[in-house]
């Protein structure tokens, strides 16, 4: 909740755990549950949730993202592939032609999905009927981890284990701009309201922000991991710290 005051709501399946997270166009908020196997809604006017079990077992579902057409992407990292779920909750499953470990996912301004496939460092295009393009990363073994659209209208995707974060236009030209420094493990992204890519260093303990041509500025100084970011509300970035507790 965007508020100093904050409530907690039980998912309905114990010990689910809920990852991703997106909200829908009448304000429902869908989540993914990686352990509980399900996708769930809540719906913060009535207070009230429904679960959607994934038909693949073990599925492991991941990122989930709101399209144009009103339906919801998510990632199945463990058995490699995408679904579609409707806003009454019907689910389709489909199988990526390549790569594997499907993690991040994102509506880009061309109409489609497009995603991260972690293993096998592609970049993924999915058209609303589950059609998927995909594309290579010139560089190897970078774990192409989140991606979301940028504000020049290209997708943007961090590499976990590179010392890079990649854009992506919608026709599939990649370049990778590199990030100085040492290993950092590039985690989070997000656009920035000041025109600059925002992005976590998951194991140096930093938030910093890059431009257009790939300057890096500022660098600064987290807590232990940090890992997501998000633009709010109020104009300010907002970051997870997974080993802090903050």
């Amino acid at each position: 909740r965007c508020s100093h005051a904050r409530s907690t709501t039980p998912v309905p399946t114990a010990a689910s755990g809920p990852y991703g997270i997106a909200i829908s166009r009448n304000g429902d908020v869908w989540f993914t549950e990686r352990f509980g196997n399900k996708i769930g809604r809540f719906a913060p006017s009535t207070g009230t949730f429904r679960e959607f079990r994934i038909p693949t077992p073990f599925a492991q579902p991941w990122e989930i993202a709101l399209a144009p057409d009103g339906n919801l992407w998510f990632t199945e990292e463990d058995v490699n592939q995408i679904g579609r779920i409707t806003p009454t909750g019907g689910i389709r499953e489909f199988v990526p032609p390549s790569g594997s470990f499907p993690t991040g996912i994102t509506a880009g301004q061309d109409g489609r999905m497009w995603y991260t496939a972690e293993i096998g460092d592609q970049i993924g295009a999915v058209e609303p009927n589950g059609a998927m393009t995909m594309f290579t990363i010139p560089s190897v073994q970078v774990l192409p981890w989140d991606i979301v659209p940028g504000l020049d209208g290209g997708l943007w995707f961090s590499e976990l284990s590179g010392r890079a974060i990649g854009r992506i236009s919608t026709s599939g030209q990649i370049v990778e701009l590199p990030v100085p420094g040492a290993f950092s493990g590039i985690a989070g992204l997000c656009a920035g309201p000041d025109g600059r890519l925002w992005f976590t260093e998951n194991d140096t303990h930093h938030v910093a922000a890059m431009d257009a041509a790939g300057v890096v500025q500022p660098v600064l100084p987290t807590g232990q991991r940090p890992l997501s970011v998000v633009l709010g509300p109020d104009g300010n970035l907002w970051f997870t710290e997974a080993d802090s507790n903050a």
